[in-house]
């Protein structure tokens, strides 16, 4: 309660689009329990996926300011909690690149009770890919400038302020580009 996370970095290995590829939550990553923060600030963090030249697809990049993964077993609650210019950027790759989830939050598979958010000028981008996408080698996505949620839990969200958040894909440099998605 009543802290700031600030200018945290969270960068995946550069293995492809495996596990430990992936970066999860820049400023705080609550995996597999409850969690509950009151009175926080989230800003300035940068997850990246893990950029690789050899593997089939980049690293992807979810929650910037912070990822809460689930299964858990009890509910885990926000109030009061401001994210501002955090940044989720999936990898890089020459056959794809990853996908970015929630530039301020991600949550999977988790309950959550959210009250009284700011989000504010948070990003999320899809990484590029030096592939031809229209060949199957698509860019990165991006996904939830502010918030990102996947998978069927509880989801209670109330006074909620999200502006200058975005969501931009990454481009193909190949020989023939279809853009991002």
């Amino acid at each position: 309660e009543g802290f700031t996370i600030q200018n945290g970095k969270a960068v995946g290995l550069s293995v492809g689009n495996t596990y430990t590829g992936h970066a999860f939550g820049a400023g705080m990553y609550a995996a597999l329990g409850s969690l509950n923060l009151k009175n926080m600030i989230f800003k300035n963090n940068t997850a990246m996926g893990g950029s690789s030249a050899s593997y089939a697809q980049a690293g992807w990049a979810f929650g910037g300011g912070l990822a809460i993964q689930g299964p858990n077993s009890g509910l885990s609650t926000l109030e009061n909690v401001t994210f501002t210019n955090n940044q989720a950027t999936g990898g890089s790759g020459s056959d794809g690149g990853g996908n970015s989830l929630g530039g301020g939050l991600m949550v999977v598979s988790a309950a959550l009770t959210a009250n009284n958010l700011t989000l504010t000028n948070n990003l999320a981008k899809g990484g590029n890919t030096t592939g031809n996408a229209c060949g199957g080698n698509p860019p990165g996505g991006g996904f939830g400038g502010a918030i990102s949620i996947q998978y069927n839990h509880d989801q209670n969200f109330s006074n909620i302020t999200a502006t200058g958040n975005q969501a931009i894909g990454g481009n193909s440099t190949g020989s023939s580009s279809c853009g991002g998605h």
